[in-house]
């Protein structure tokens, strides 16, 4: 059938001076347009880069600030219950104190157990609760 014959190029570049000036500029300007790409997309890595490093370091000082608050309140709590101990300690101490005295002991136990002296009555009445 019919074949198509190649079309002879209808226009023609021109070899000047000008030309060749434009064809290096535009040549230079795609250059400096791939560059500047490349460098947008370095520069956007080195951000997200960035932004991780930042994000998990500020995630390690949150954990850090978070375990010194408890460690704090732990500290506060344990050094309430040490000053009630040392309460308790000095009171067990005094305790013990009135415990030697012979005067301290024998009125405790006159009045717990109602023990008596030699000839002495005790009389218990109904309102009477041994002290303790």
């Amino acid at each position: 059938m019919y074949e198509k014959q190649p079309q002879k190029q209808k226009v023609q570049s021109l070899d000047n001076q000008y030309i060749q000036t434009q064809t290096v500029k535009h040549i230079e300007a795609r250059r400096q347009a791939y560059i500047k790409r490349v460098q947008r997309r370095r520069l956007t890595l080195l951000g997200v880069v960035v932004l991780v490093v930042v994000l998990a370091l500020g995630i390690q000082i949150f954990k850090a600030h978070q375990n010194t608050n408890t460690l704090q309140a732990q500290t506060q709590q344990s050094q309430a219950q040490l000053k009630q101990v040392r309460q308790e300690n000095a009171d067990f101490k005094l305790k013990i104190n009135e415990l030697n005295n012979a005067d301290y002991l024998e009125k405790v136990v006159r009045e717990k157990y109602y023990y008596s002296k030699p000839g002495e009555i005790i009389f218990s009445l109904p309102g009477d609760k041994p002290s303790n």
